[in-house]
């Protein structure tokens, strides 16, 4: 399974610009026990089996991506 945000064109970028629309934050991904991450281009990943992926997010055109295995 691939997740991943939706791709923003050209034009929409430069509409959310003339808006003044600024992106600023933070995603975080939890997975269960069974998942097995294939890809990814988080900014941070889970220390020790523990914890999240993240993606520190700051710009309208960043897309967070995760392609998942899930074993059962």
């Amino acid at each position: 399974m691939t997740i991943a945000s939706k791709e923003i064109k050209d034009k929409e970028k430069r509409e959310l610009e003339q808006l003044g629309i600024t992106v600023n934050g933070t995603l975080q991904v939890n997975l269960p026990k069974n998942a097995e991450v294939i890809s990814h281009n988080a900014t941070s990943t889970p220390t020790l089996g523990f914890g999240s992926y993240a993606w520190k997010i700051g710009r309208v055109d960043q897309r967070p991506q995760m392609t998942v295995r899930f074993k059962r």
